[in-house]
């Protein structure tokens, strides 16, 4: 029992630090309020989805809706699309489907190596179809946003299946938006928050994976 309080206490502190070092680093470079807001409710959301709290999908509704209309208007077409068309109802169907365990946490599973490979397939096969639909449409770094948008749709499903590769799924997403929105602020001087919101999603999927590794996991 005490164990699992330290252990609640540090993830408290851990999300409370993510989220301050977002907001002053934004309120410091002057970024717009609206992206270091959606950049806070973003890292909620991924912290608490990677300590397996089935309450961060609430939060995932709100950041994913607003992180949709902020995309758009920066001309990143494949985030926008993921986020309002993808993420927002994956966010409603985890909630509804992730099974809620005594300590309000959730249990993943492994998938096969056959399921694996389909789903490396799958991944390599969106990313070349989101870049030649990103190119045609002259969007905001084509590439990094179709690495992103590719690896985001497919951690969706698997957290909505609860399967332990979407952390690291999750991980590659996180790589590809940090590098995604460096380019943008380095580009337009602005969305440092989003860039550290992106860069703390790729360092909790590794949390995640290292807590699912501690855990058993049910092969399937």
């Amino acid at each position: 029992m005490k164990k699992q309080t330290l252990s609640k206490n540090k993830e408290i502190i851990l999300i409370t630090v993510q989220v301050l070092i977002i907001v002053l680093s934004g309120i410091l470079v002057r970024d717009e309020f609206y992206r270091i807001i959606i950049s806070a409710a973003g890292i909620a959301f991924n912290f608490l989805v990677c300590s397996g709290k089935r309450f961060g999908f609430v939060v995932g509704m709100l950041y994913a809706a607003s992180y949709g209309i902020m995309s758009y208007f920066d001309e990143i077409y494949a985030s926008c699309v993921f986020m309002l068309l993808i993420q927002f109802p994956s966010a409603i169907i985890s909630f509804i489907t992730w099974n809620k365990q005594e300590d309000n946490s959730v249990k993943m599973q492994r998938v096969s190596s056959l399921k694996r490979i389909c789903i490396a397939l799958a991944f390599i096969f969106s990313v070349i179809i989101a870049y030649m639909l990103l190119k045609s449409v002259n969007g905001n770094g084509a590439v990094f946003d179709a690495f992103f948008f590719s690896a985001s749709f497919i951690s969706c499903i698997l957290l909505a299946i609860k399967k332990k590769e979407a952390y690291f799924v999750i991980l590659l997403s996180g790589l590809a938006g940090t590098v995604l929105w460096s380019y943008q602020f380095l580009k337009n001087g602005t969305g440092l928050s989003v860039l550290l919101l992106n860069f703390f999603v790729l360092l909790n999927s590794v949390r995640g994976l290292i807590g699912n590794i501690k855990t058993p996991i049910l092969k399937q």
